[in-house]
C-alpha cells in the first residue's frame, strides 16, 4: 500500500475510532489534540505532529 495516499485523509479518518467533542472546560491542549484530528494528514505541521506524537494520538 502506498502510503501517500493518505495524505488528504485526517487522523480522525484513518484511526478506527472517531473521538467524541472534547468537554466544554476541556484544556488548550486537549482541544488542540482534537482540532488536530481534524486537519489533513499532508497539512500537519512539524509541531502539529510533535503535540500528536507526544501526546501519543493513534499510537500503535
Amino acid at each position: 500500500m502506498d502510503r501517500l495516499l493518505h495524505l488528504d485523509r485526517t487522523l480522525d479518518e484513518l484511526d478506527p475510532t472517531r473521538w467524541a467533542d472534547p468537554a466544554g472546560d476541556a484544556t488548550h491542549l486537549v482541544r488542540k489534540v482534537h482540532a488536530l484530528r481534524h486537519v489533513p494528514m499532508g497539512e500537519l505541521r512539524p509541531a502539529d505532529l510533535r503535540t500528536l506524537i507526544s501526546q501519543r494520538v493513534a499510537d500503535c
